[in-house]
This record gives C-alpha cells, structure tokens and sequence, in this order.
C-alpha cells in the first residue's frame, strides 16, 4: 500500500492531527462555546463560574466526536479560513434581510394567498461532517426556505416559490461554508 490511502470518495488520505493542530482546535472551540455560554446566559455574571464547569467538557466531546482532520496537502491556513468566516456572516446577512423583504413582498402582494408558488426543490449536497449540518441548518435561516429532508447525496428543501431559486442559493451557501471549513467543493 502506497502512503496516501483513497477513502471511497475519491478524497486525498487524512491523517491524525498533531498536538498543535489539536490545541488550535481546543483554543478556538472554547472560545466559541464561552461566547455561546456568554449569550445564554445573558451576560448575568453570576452565573459565568458555572461555564468551568459546562465549556470544559463541551469541548473535550466535540474534539472527541469531530477532531481536526489534517489532509494530505497544505490546506487553507487560519486567516483564509478566518476571512471565509466573515464573508460567510456578511453574506449571510445580506441574503436574510434581502429574502426577508422579497418573502414580505410576495406576503402582501395582491391576489389571493400572495405572490407565493410552494415547491420542493432537491439539491445534491457536496459537504461533509460538521460543515454540512452547519449548512442546512444555517439555509434554514433562509427567507422563504426549508430543508425537509436529506440523506447522504442531497436535500429536499420547500420553498415559497421557485423563483427564488433555492438551487444556487444552497450551492453559493456551501461554497462558502466550504472555504471556512477547508472543504474543497466539487463545482455544482
């Protein structure tokens, strides 16, 4: 056997993470989930002290369930995948309060039930692990947008009309949340 083994998806072999990459990872979660802790609890600092005690084991789980992958080739570095993650949240952003008015628009529109044509779209799903429950659950979010349902290969979302064109919205959606995963994204 050759030193880079392919998975059955064709992917470039993946390797344990060294020590860095795992205190990187730890560093960034527990950050992450004190933020989320911060905001649960509304920032009341009587009840911080409780987060030694939840954010702790809340990252050692997610480093269990979902470790950092390191692939066989050198990757997006932090910066690029950090600058993703802010084009992520603007374009997120824009496409909520741009999807919002549009669904407002078809909501009040003349004629009975609206400007509104309910529909299923299917659409294939190229991310993996973390990233693409992150994605469907983050086109949820999405004015006008519902994933019902989804296997391996693809989502069935229902959406408001087809006009809204839930197809390139999920593929643009994954291309981003792809790069700040590190995922490279066939083109679809």
């Amino acid at each position: 056997m050759t030193a880079n083994h392919h998975g059955n998806n064709g992917s470039r072999a993946r390797r344990r993470p060294g020590l860095a990459a795992m205190l990187r990872a730890a560093a960034v979660r527990t950050l992450i989930l004190a933020a989320l802790w911060w905001m649960l609890i509304e920032g009341d600092p009587a009840y911080a002290h409780y987060a030694l005690f939840a954010v702790p084991p809340a990252v050692g789980f997610s480093l269990w369930l979902s470790p950092p992958t390191v692939s066989g080739r050198a990757g997006a570095g932090p910066l690029r995948r950090l600058a993703a993650a802010a084009v992520l949240v603007g374009w997120v952003a824009y496409r909520a309060v741009a999807g919002g008015t549009d669904v407002a628009r078809r909501a009040v529109a003349r004629g009975r039930g609206g400007d509104t044509d309910p529909a299923e779209v299917t659409v294939p799903i190229r991310l993996t692990g973390t990233a693409r429950v992150f994605a469907l659950a983050t086109f949820n979010l999405m004015p006008g947008t519902l994933v019902r349902d989804h296997d391996d290969d693809a989502a069935v979302v229902h959406v408001l009309s087809p006009a809204l064109d839930a197809a390139g919205s999920w593929s643009a959606l994954e291309d981003r949340v792809g790069a700040v995963a590190g995922q490279d994204l066939k083109p679809g």
